[in-house]
């Protein structure tokens, strides 16, 4: 059921706050072991003693890190052997080279988390580390691991083990670090514990984290996963996978988890990389370090407006046209203008040992259509240079056999008179050779040349210009549209922009145009193009896996777009169809993807929000449920400190008392982040509110993002806006603390 279109119910009031391993990928052995066992904090003493035995596990795990780092560098200096073979001495340098940008890496946050059980300890950590026969107590194993790689099976009950499920785990030990320095553990005694316990893994160690000020960049959570989200990160990659998760449930650290595990499980996904497609710069500006921390850098990022290289969006569409550009039906009126574009079929000539061999006009219409099915001019190709050499391979042998029954009678006599006057024997006509006639039609310049008459090179950019100028031309391709929806996409004829919903129709008419592209700026620089590079210069390149955040918002285009970056389908879709916004975005995500993937995506819900305290939750479902929800909205686990307050303020005081309130909260929530979210109009008013502290924002804008507090200013011109009650969800739900409502008074008559 698609969302309503109505404008939210006020918040209800509220009262305002009394104040002014992995070298090989292997998979890891079952445990690691720990000179002793862990136990639930007790006294001070207890928690002292706990605190000195993992600042010698930590020491330990970097004096072993620090001896590997130095051993990889020594490799990679060592110059190469005369004997030794260049792809295998190159690929063991990439391994190598990896492994130690691994290791730097992980310097912060080594070791996070320890398990025990009846057989030992394990120990969790961002990289696996083995350690020598000095490094272990008398009496351990030398084969275990000092530490496991977080993503190795043999971590993963650290994720999943409960009270009332604990897999044989006794005891669960989170420990925090700043650096090199153990700051601080949190146990759990899960052997024993009462079944009705909280379902929450490493609960202390989660809502610590939580209630830990915003820096204005997404952390990993590698050491508070939890269970519904570990099972999501280790999911199989096979097809698609749709995660469907409310505000604050950790859908998009989820997702980039499963990135990284992904790259570990499966190495050959590196090889192609890991498109990562956010709804804003900003946003993955904002998560651009989480993959890196957790040690994968083979990953791109890219907005919608960034995906086809050379095209740069700068356009905005009205909520109409976007919608009518976002249609599917647009695949088959690019089509059709494609072929109005694209030469029609005419007969092929080479010339092969100076006969003439041709293919008949209808028979190139064939080929035609079966590369416009492929990949175009170089298919194309492919398949005049097999019929035509066919066809000369026919011709040759019809001459040589005409050749051979004719002239036997005389090349006998020649060769009976060879023979008696020079003792020598004729020498036998050489049979066709069908490799050298091959040769020879390849070599004809009339080849290539006639491959670029029928599929020349044509720009989408001038293709698409052309067909939104021309309203004679869009009429014919585009019967599906009224003429009402042709002239809200119709394009000025001196405008040389484009719009992010232009970018599908661009990409989209690339692909039927086989247009190889234009380098993306990245790809113009000297040096060896490093992974990102390559693939946001290729518009064709095919990716292992593609993430998509805030995947409600796609249109039908977009998700073509999508599709074709990554044939396998190996995809992860987060987002929440309760949050959509966008013309053309979903509310059912069976409409969404079943076009592009078919039978082949599931979905996992996400039930649990983490981020946004109870009372804003509580406050936001108003707006959530004016927004005609298809989704029930996740249940809040944290009690938040100050309830959500509201204040009425005259239109001409909103950006004054928006300063005051910054002002204060500056103080209250000092080393954290702060936003103001409004509608497009109020922006001009508060932009001078933003700081380093303080971001000025639409909900829009908004998506994906976090602060400690939030100020929302002018709800109903939020609501006002299209799919308003959406917008407005989306805003009351970006805090962490604190969420604050400016309302604008109504103007009295005096």
């Amino acid at each position: 059921m698609p969302a309503t279109e109505s404008g939210p119910t006020k918040p209800s009031p509220a009262t305002k706050p009394d104040r002014a391993t992995k070298p090989d990928r292997a998979t890891e052995p079952e445990r690691a072991t720990q000179p002793s066992p862990a136990r639930p904090t007790g006294s001070t003493a207890d928690h002292r003693r706990a605190l000195e035995a993992e600042q010698h596990y930590l020491d330990l795990l970097h004096r072993v890190r620090e001896r590997e780092l130095t051993a990889a560098e020594a490799d990679l200096d060592r110059p190469d052997q005369p004997d030794e073979d260049g792809l295998s001495r190159q690929a063991h340098r990439d391994a190598v080279s990896a492994r130690r940008a691994e290791l730097r890496r992980a310097e912060q946050g080594l070791y996070f988390g320890r398990i025990d059980d009846a057989h030992g300890s394990r120990h969790l950590g961002r990289v696996g580390l083995r350690g020598e026969p000095d490094d272990f107590p008398p009496g351990h194993d030398h084969d275990d691991p000092l530490l496991i790689d977080w993503r190795a099976p043999a971590a993963r009950a650290f994720y999943t083990a409960t009270a009332r499920n604990a897999q044989g785990v006794l005891s669960r030990r989170h420990i925090r670090t700043q650096g090199r320095q153990v700051t601080g553990v949190d146990d759990e005694a899960l052997s024993g514990a009462a079944a009705g316990d909280t379902a929450l893994v490493g609960e202390a160690a989660l809502l610590r984290a939580l209630e830990q000020r915003r820096t204005g960049a997404m952390g990993d959570i590698v050491a508070t996963l939890q269970a519904e989200q570990d099972a999501i990160v280790r999911a199989p990659r096979e097809g698609g996978l749709v995660v469907q998760g409310g505000p604050g449930t950790g859908k998009t650290a989820v997702a980039l988890h499963r990135a990284a595990y992904l790259l570990f499980a499966h190495p050959r996904i590196a090889e192609r990389g890991v498109l990562i497609v956010g709804p804003s710069q900003r946003f993955l500006d904002y998560i651009g370090q989480v993959l890196p921390a957790l040690g994968e850098t083979q990953v791109v990022g890219l907005t919608l407006a960034g995906l086809l290289p050379g095209v740069v969006p700068t356009l905005t569409d009205s909520d109409a046209g976007a919608e009518i550009k976002g249609r599917a039906v647009w695949a088959a009126i690019l089509r059709r203008a494609a072929d109005e574009l694209l030469p029609a079929a005419v007969p092929v000539q080479v010339s092969v040992a100076g006969e003439n061999v041709s293919l008949s006009a209808g028979r190139v219409a064939q080929l035609l259509r079966q590369a416009d099915a492929a990949d175009g001019p170089a298919t194309l190709r492919r398949l005049l240079v097999t019929d035509l050499t066919r066809l000369a391979v026919a011709q040759a042998q019809q001459q040589f056999d005409d050749v051979e029954r004719g002239f036997e009678d005389i090349l006998a006599t020649v060769d009976r008179s060879l023979a008696k006057e020079t003792g020598e024997q004729h020498t036998p006509l050489r049979a066709v050779d069908p490799a050298e006639i091959r040769q020879q039609v390849v070599a004809d310049p009339a080849l290539d040349a006639t491959v670029e008459r029928l599929r020349p090179a044509i720009d989408p950019r001038s293709a698409l210009h052309r067909l939104l100028t021309e309203s004679a031309f869009l009429a014919r391709t585009a019967p599906e549209l009224t003429a009402a929806e042709r002239t809200a996409v119709a394009r000025d004829a001196h405008e040389t922009d484009w719009s992010t919903a232009d970018t599908a129709l661009l990409d989209e008419l690339a692909a039927v145009l086989h247009w190889p592209g234009v380098p993306a700026e990245s790809a113009l620089r000297q040096g060896e193009p490093t992974l990102a590079e390559r693939a946001t210069a290729d518009r064709g390149w095919a990716y292992g896996h593609v993430i998509v955040d805030e995947a409600q918002e796609l249109s039908d285009l977009q998700w073509r777009a999508i599709a074709r970056r990554c044939p396998t389908g190996s995809m992860t879709m987060v987002g929440d169809v309760n949050q959509v916004e966008a013309p053309g975005g979903h509310s059912d995500w069976s409409a969404a993807l079943t076009p592009v993937l078919g039978e082949r995506w599931s979905r996992t819900d996400l039930t649990v929000c983490y981020r946004t305290p109870q009372q804003v939750m509580s406050v936001a479902a108003e707006a959530l449920s004016a927004a005609g929800a298809t989704v029930a909205p996740p249940r809040s686990v944290r009690p938040g400190r100050v309830a959500p307050w509201q204040q009425r303020v005259p239109a001409a005081n909103l950006a004054r008392t928006a300063a005051e309130v910054l002002e204060r909260w500056g103080a209250d929530y000092a080393g954290g982040q702060l936003a103001v979210i409004a509608a497009e109009s109020r922006l001009p008013a508060l932009a001078p509110l933003q700081s380093a502290q303080v971001s000025v924002l639409t909900p829009q804008q908004s998506k994906g993002l976090e602060f400690d507090a939030v100020l929302l200013v002018d709800p109903d011109a939020i609501a006002d806006g299209r799919r308003g009650a959406n917008a407005l969800y989306v805003a009351m739900t970006r805090c962490t603390q604190e969420l604050g409502t400016l309302h604008v008074e109504p103007a009295t008559d005096r």
